[in-house]
């Protein structure tokens, strides 16, 4: 098979790949790592065939980690378990999504929108929780925004607000 071939036809599984959902750079380059592995070239062809692939899917625009971030973080906040700022970051992290786009489309530091965020977590998960005086149940909805990235000032907050108003 010649490089022409395999560029071809990795190019079709790539597009394939991607038409599930939008991918990152990274991602798409790990795949096509995952798939090069399985064929007999040299390490330098085939690193041009993967640059040829990237660089053809970044002119027919199906690769923009920029509109990936934005969206990414747009589901997440409007979904009706949104995630912490510093879930988010690590998620798309682990995407590979650079620290500019992560600084442009999350914050950092920024508590703006976390206390929001938390509280709607929290009442959604209310609803299967019978509360009353247990201490147990509260441990646990504090566990729970714990592990979805809230910090402890915007959970103790949260509790705040929440048990002021009962």
């Amino acid at each position: 098979m010649t490089l022409e071939d395999l560029s071809a036809r990795l190019l079709t599984k790539i597009g394939n790949y991607l038409s599930y959902r939008i991918r990152t750079k990274k991602e798409i380059n790990d795949k096509l790592i995952q798939y090069l592995a399985k064929f007999d070239y040299s390490i330098a062809e085939k690193e041009t065939i993967k640059a040829k692939i990237i660089l053809d899917l970044e002119e027919l625009k199906l690769i923009d980690d920029d509109a990936f971030a934005q969206t990414y973080v747009r589901q997440k906040n409007e979904s009706k378990k949104p995630l912490s700022n510093r879930v988010l970051r690590l998620k798309l992290t682990k995407l590979g999504i650079s620290t500019e786009l992560l600084d442009k489309y999350v914050p950092k530091n920024s508590s703006e929108g976390e206390y929001e965020k938390a509280l709607k977590v929290f009442e959604r998960k209310l609803r299967n929780v019978h509360l009353g005086d247990d201490r147990a149940a509260k441990q646990r909805l504090y566990r729970f925004l714990a592990q979805r990235g809230f910090s402890n000032t915007v959970i103790k907050s949260v509790f705040d607000t929440f048990f002021k108003l009962k």
